[in-house]
């Protein structure tokens, strides 16, 4: 195992990590605040046979930056021969923030609400949550359920528009959180699964629409810099866990909606 301190300062970078190995290993990198463990930038593992490198993009991090490198195949060894780091340097951020030019000043304190609740996920307690003008919640419970009280297999959920039992018209765009599926997420799975909920109430035509969502989301993700591969794991898991008609046929993450009232 190899670790790697870094004095981060709140900036955000790329760390670029390469490594040789011998023969096929899976090299797993973990990158997460070191005053905050449970905090996960990144959390990959990649078969290496010969020479491979890590970039490590990290839109949001602390002060200090903790990165470990090991064989995930022999775990936490302090002398593991299986592999070795034979490069480790910061590479310039980019992002595109010009495709995020049009964004609205609602849309902006979402997005920063949004990147608060996904570092400190994993430290919360339940309860609820809201961005600093008070328009944005999201409400943290041990899982989400459904009316009958059975557990949903599923990260997030957004209300829709509804009535109460006078008729009287109740606003939707609450978020609902499990927090026993996102503890172990990263923060950037998190990130782009609150965007993708968002997104649903906020930005699309179609509220229903899978892949407008996703688009909609990937567009603010992507442009702040955030890594490619997280998406793929935050589709991977959301699919795997609601496994329906609709994103069966390839249409992204499915979510769930409920009438509040």
């Amino acid at each position: 195992m190899s670790v790697i301190d870094i004095n981060t300062k709140y900036e955000p970078l790329i760390y670029q990590i390469s490594v040789h190995t011998d023969s096929i290993q899976p090299i797993r990198v973990i990158a997460y605040d070191a005053s905050q463990t449970t905090t996960v930038f990144t959390d990959r593992v990649l078969n290496i046979n010969g020479d491979a490198s890590f970039y490590i993009r990290m839109p949001q991090c602390g002060n200090n930056t903790q990165i470990i490198v090991f064989n995930d195949d022999n775990g936490i060894l302090p002398n593991d021969t299986t592999f070795k780091i034979t490069k480790q340097q910061k590479v310039p951020f980019e992002n595109n923030l010009l495709a995020l030019s049009d964004l609205t000043r609602d849309e902006r304190e979402f997005i920063t609400f949004a990147q608060r609740f996904a570092y400190n996920a994993s430290v919360y307690d339940t309860g609820v949550y809201k961005s600093e003008n008070g328009k944005f919640s999201i409400e943290l419970l041990d899982d989400i359920v459904d009316e009958n009280g059975d557990v949903i297999p599923t990260s997030f959920r957004i209300s829709i528009d509804g009535t109460d039992s006078e008729g009287n018209f109740i606003k939707g765009g609450k978020i609902q959180a499990s927090k026993s599926m996102i503890k172990n997420y990263t923060v950037p799975i998190v990130f782009f699964l609150l965007m993708h909920e968002y997104s649903h109430y906020h930005l699309n035509v179609d509220i229903d629409n899978e892949l407008e969502a996703d688009m909609n989301a990937l567009n603010v993700y992507l442009g702040m810099g955030y890594p490619y591969i997280d998406v793929i794991y935050a589709l991977a898991i959301t699919f795997e866990g609601n496994k329906t008609e609709l994103n069966t046929a390839g249409s992204g993450i499915r979510y769930t909606q409920w009438q509040v009232g």
